[in-house]
Parts: structure tokens; C-alpha cells; sequence
């Protein structure tokens, strides 16, 4: 029988993902880059749906295998994992192909066991109403299995946001996310580019969140000419809000932080070209020597490469990139900048539908967390001038990353203030949940402790 080929690139993308705790995006990104005769959408929806719904796929397992999913051989496990997501969430997929091609990647990479995952499939498929039921008694259990995260994590959430909000945040978590674009205004318009990839068959719609997103549907997008003459970036409506909250376009000078993978700067980046009546002989060199200039920070060596090369393909030159500790000062830059974009290291646990990992860490040094955003914070406020501008973000829902830092912060500071607070979550707007606050350097003013209140 032969194998399809989408389902043993998702089936070889998970056990990679299961054996070497390789990251989904990244796992995904390698196996799918450049390889055009494999249907992307298929095995995103395969590989992202399995991880997100693991613990639930295994319980309802559990119901059919005598030694239990967990005891299963590994790839076998994950071949059956990948059926009963097909059966349960795939309405595209017939119950009899999901099955038939179960078996086959079987005959390949399990050998012997086709009888066996032959009839668990099978035998879901004619128990589906009451094998698809979460028959237990505690609430909390009941969450950690039907929206398969971590009782430890749910308590944990319960205990931060209560029932009800933990209940939402991992409702939406199982849900996909849009794919949704940040169109380069410095050399096209949001309607430009729109008419462009609807004319490709794209189906673009306007974001209610930014005014420079599109919503898309409807194919490759990262194959288009579009893409690759640098028109847009993929990136995250929410994501894209916190360059827009930030407004970098009146700026000189901007320090961002933490800035791989490069989203947020190029955002900002862009925000700051003065392009005038953009026409198609007028070049982005040509409208970034009207431009202010970003110093874009990141720890990791690899990971500025990330930045450097979202600059050339958009053909931004007004990105200088430098390999640096956030936490450590330079002294060159203190009170600089227009604008310091502090985008910290976080839980993430307002994006967890973008990374499912998230549901099965061990634990969370939350205390941890926060010392670093404290430092990262405190460091990039040095570097502000006065009526600056500092942006502390995160995409978490965890108000000690959150509100605690901005607190602990303003009352170590009588020299800012702040301007605006801004929070998306699934149980306050339906969005992923990010979290942004605007902190303006006050003149005449010194930080507390410092002795003196005013000049």
C-alpha cells in the first residue's frame, strides 16, 4: 500500500517533536520549507491538532487499548494519535481513509502492529458518541483532559484567573488561529496588497485589531512574488498591535530589547519610513534616509541572523543589529532614545494556541520570569530620554508578568508615568492574550531613591 505523503511528513514531524522535544513552529518549519509538492495546510493541521489535543487523544485511547496509550510503542502511539485526530476534528477526511492510510504509514514504520491500530481505529469509529466523552468528576480534571494541559498548569491558572477565565483561555487554545499578514506600507498599501492576493485567489480581510494586517486564506502565501519582494511579513494580528501601540513613527531613535526572531522591529522599522506618495519608482533606500533608526538587541548569535535577514527581505536599512545581553547596560545609549521597546521573556501563556508545548512544560519558575523582566525593564528605562517613550510587552495572561512588573516598577520611579494599558485576552476580547503598557519619562523628575525629587 502506498504511503501518502503529507501524512508520514506529519507522522515524521511528530515523532521528532515527541522523541527530541523540538518546538512544533520550528520542527515545521524545517520540514516544510521549500518543498512544494507537499500540501502545507494538511500537515500543519494534522501535527498542530495531535499536539494540541494529546492528553484528550490518549484518554479516549485509553478506553481501547488494555496496557494504555502511554505504554503503546512510540510510533505506533503517534500513527493512532494521528487517526483518531483525523476521525474526530477532520470532517475533510473520510472515517475509512483516515483508517486505511493509518495502517499503511503502519506497514512502514511500525511493522507488525497493523492489526492492532486497525482495530482501535475501527473500534473508536463505531464507539465515537461515548468514547469522545470526559467522564470524570472534578472540574479541573475535567479541564486538564478535554483541553489536555497539565492538572498542575490548571491549577495553577484557576488560581490566577479563576474558573471561568481558565476555562476560556483553554477553550481557545484548541482553536486555530488565523493567518494573518503585516503588509510593508513603506512600499505598498493595505488595499494595494490586498487587491493583489485576491487576485491570486486569496480571500484578504482587513484586521479589526491593526489597520495593517490582513486576514488570509487560501494557500501558500510565503510562495507568492508578493513575499518574497518583501510586500508583507506573517505575522500575528496581536503581535503586530504591540509595534502599532508603540508608534515608532515620529521616533529617532529605538532600542528594541528582545528582538528576535525580528517581527516587532521590522514593524516598527517600517512604521518609521517617511515614503511620501509611495509610487512603484520610488525604492524603500530611497525613503528610510528620511527615517529614524532602530538598534535591534538579541542574546543569541543565531537568533540576530533571524533579524538581519527579515531586514534584507524587506529592505530595511535603518535596522543596526547587535548581539547583547538586554539585562547588561551600554553605556552609550543612556538617555538616547525617542522609544525603548521592552518585549520581555515570558510564559506565554496568552499564546498558547500558537505554541501547544506550552500545556505539557513541567513547571513554570514564574519567580524566575520575573526577575529578568525586572532587569530588562530597568536597564531599558536607562536608556530613554526625557519625553521618551518606554513600551513594556508581553504575551501572557500571568498578571505578576504583567500588571506586578509595571507596579513594582512606577514605584521605584517618579520619573515615568504611565500613559496607557492595553490587555487582549480570550476572555476579555476573543484575541490571544498580550499585554502592553506605554511609560512616558517625565522631565524634572529622578527615580526614587535617588535623593533628590526634583530639579
Amino acid at each position: 500500500m502506498k504511503i501518502d505523503t503529507d501524512r508520514e511528513a506529519s507522522y515524521k514531524a511528530l515523532l521528532a517533536i515527541e522523541r527530541e522535544g523540538s518546538y512544533s513552529n520550528l520542527e515545521l518549519s524545517k520540514l516544510l520549507n521549500g518543498d512544494e509538492i507537499l500540501n502545507k495546510g494538511f500537515i500543519r493541521e494534522i501535527v498542530y491538532g495531535v499536539i494540541e489535543n494529546k492528553i484528550y487523544i490518549d484518554y479516549i485511547l485509553d478506553k481501547f487499548i488494555k496496557k494504555g496509550a502511554r505504554k503503546t510503542k512510540l510510533q505506533a502511539l503517534i500513527i493512532l494519535r494521528m487517526g483518531v485526530y483525523q476521525i474526530l476534528f477532520m470532517n475533510s477526511v473520510p472515517n475509512y481513509a483516515a483508517v486505511n492510510e493509518s495502517v499503511a504509514l503502519t506497514r512502514r514504520f511500525a511493522k507488525g502492529m497493523d492489526g492492532f491500530i486497525n482495530g482501535v481505529l475501527r473500534n473508536f469509529i463505531r464507539n465515537i458518541d461515548s468514547a469522545s466523552e470526559v467522564d470524570v468528576k472534578g472540574q479541573l480534571e475535567y479541564l486538564g483532559i478535554r483541553y489536555s494541559c497539565r492538572i498542575e498548569l490548571v491549577e495553577e491558572l484557576v488560581n490566577m484567573l479563576g474558573f471561568e477565565h481558565t476555562k476560556l483561555l483553554l477553550e481557545h487554545a484548541v482553536k486555530r488561529p488565523p493567518l494573518s499578514i503585516r503588509v510593508n506600507t513603506a512600499k505598498i498599501s493595505v488595499e494595494g496588497l490586498a487587491e493583489r492576493l485576491r487576485a491570486k485567489g486569496f480571500d484578504a480581510q482587513e484586521s479589526k485589531l491593526s489597520d495593517r494586517v490582513l486576514i488570509v486564506k487560501g494557500g501558500a502565501l510565503t510562495e507568492t512574488n508578493e513575499y518574497k519582494e518583501g510586500l508583507f511579513s506573517i505575522q500575528s494580528e496581536e503581535s503586530c498591535a504591540i509595534a502599532d501601540f508603540a508608534d515608532a513613527k515620529s521616533a529617532e531613535l529605538v532600542i528594541d530589547l528582545c528582538a528576535a526572531p525580528g517581527g516587532k522591529t521590522a514593524a516598527m522599522a517600517e512604521q518609521m519610513l517617511k515614503p511620501g506618495n509611495m509610487n512603484e519608482s520610488r525604492t524603500v533606500t530611497e525613503s528610510s534616509t528620511e527615517s529614524g533608526k532602530i538598534i535591534a538587541l538579541e542574546i543569541y548569535e543565531h537568533r540576530s541572523a533571524l533579524i538581519e535577514a527579515t531586514s534584507r527581505r524587506l529592505g530595511l536599512d535603518n535596522i543596526e543589529v547587535i548581539c547583547h545581553d538586554a539585562t547588561k547596560q551600554i553605556d552609550e545609549l543612556v538617555g538616547k532614545a525617542d522609544l525603548v521597546l521592552a518585549d520581555v521573556p515570558c510564559s506565554g501563556l496568552g499564546v498558547i494556541r500558537r505554541k501547544p508545548e506550552i500545556k505539557y512544560r513541567d513547571e513554570f519558575d514564574f519567580d524566575q520570569l520575573v526577575e529578568i523582566q525586572k532587569n530588562i525593564l530597568e536597564t531599558g528605562s536607562s536608556y530613554v530620554k526625557y519625553g521618551g517613550k518606554l513600551v513594556y510587552s508581553t504575551c501572557t495572561v500571568n498578571p505578576m508578568e504583567n500588571e506586578g512588573i509595571i507596579e513594582n516598577f512606577l514605584a521605584r520611579h517618579d520619573d515615568f508615568i504611565s500613559e496607557k494599558e492595553i490587555k487582549l485576552s480570550p476572555f476579555a476580547n476573543g484575541y490571544d492574550g498580550f499585554y502592553m503598557n506605554k511609560l512616558k519619562k517625565v522631565e524634572g523628575r529622578v527615580p526614587n531613591g535617588c535623593g533628590v525629587q526634583d530639579r
